[in-house]
């Protein structure tokens, strides 16, 4: 996958609301993945319920450096294990 599809379409920063245990995925674009939109107003009512984690910064490549990826997919999926979330959905609001 090259920079530019992995920034688009992989998960930079999880949106996360600890009440309700879910989480929303954010692109390096700061776009809100699925939602078509940058902010996350358009998607929630309270946004002050929701805290940013940011699973990588720009000094990791994980589209080019496979120990880079592994750490991102680990630190994204072993959250979202150990949080108990489950993605946001309209209909699950």
């Amino acid at each position: 996958m090259n920079c530019d599809d992995f920034r688009s379409n992989q998960s930079y920063v999880l949106e996360i609301n600890m009440e309700d245990k879910q989480y929303i995925e954010v692109n390096r674009k700061y776009e809100y993945i699925g939602h078509h939109t940058q902010c996350l107003t358009d998607i929630v009512p309270d946004h002050t319920k929701w805290k940013r984690t940011y699973l990588y910064n720009d000094g990791n490549k994980p589209w080019i450096k496979v120990s880079d990826y592994n750490t991102w997919y680990n630190k994204k999926e072993n959250l979202i294990k150990s949080l108990e979330l489950k993605i946001y959905t309209r209909s699950n609001k």
